[in-house]
Parts: C-alpha cells; structure tokens; sequence
C-alpha cells in the first residue's frame, strides 16, 4: 500500500488546496513551512508564500496568475505564460511534496477537502 502518494494537478484549471497538517509562519520576507507528518520544514520566498496564502481556498493555476498579476508589479511585457510556467512549477514542487492536494470538486473555503490520494 502506497501511503501519502503525492498527487499532481494536471492542467491549470484543475483546482489545489494546500494539505491542513503543515503549519506556516512568515519570518521576515520568508514563509517557513513544517510538515508536521514528516518532520520536514521548507521555505518559501515571498511570492511563493503568498501563493501558498492564496491556497487555503481551492484555486486553479489560472486564478493563482491573475491574483499575481494583480497584487504585484508585473511588467506588461510580461506574459501570462511565464507567470504560469513558474507557478506550476511551483505547484508541482510543492504537490510533489505532499504540501498541494488536488481539492474536491465543488467545494469552497474552509468546508474545502482534499480529495483522497489513489494507493
């Protein structure tokens, strides 16, 4: 039996949610990460942090662009598909992790679930 296997998000409009057993808190311009199952502390700058803010409700890759987009000053010549490459590169890395499970479908805020991991 495969135990806690890390699920990845396939497309940007497949929606993630961050898992409710890593604990976080900001120091400085870094968000630092625990894992409470495994012992594991991360850190994450600050636009991976916030992104990590913005998943206590389940978001796509897409809508996590367009708030980026939005809260920060991002050059027009900067295209869409860039911000994108990096935040699912973000999403994949953190996914691979156990940190990002794929949310249940319908499901908002705080009742938010991940959906069970295939095993």
């Amino acid at each position: 039996m495969v135990r806690d296997r890390p699920t990845t998000p396939n497309a940007p409009r497949d929606r993630i949610l961050r898992v409710g057993h890593v604990r976080s808190t900001w120091c400085g311009d870094d968000l630092v990460l625990f894992d409470t199952r495994r012992d594991t502390y991360y850190t994450l700058n600050r636009v991976a942090g916030r992104i990590w803010d913005l998943l206590a409700t389940p978001r796509t890759t897409s809508e996590l662009v367009r708030a980026l987009r939005a809260e920060y000053d991002v050059p027009p010549s900067v295209r869409a598909a860039v911000i994108e490459r990096d935040v699912s590169a973000l999403v994949r890395d953190l996914s691979m992790a156990g940190l990002l499970v794929p949310a249940a479908p319908n499901v908002t805020g705080e009742d938010a679930a991940p959906i069970p991991a295939a095993g």
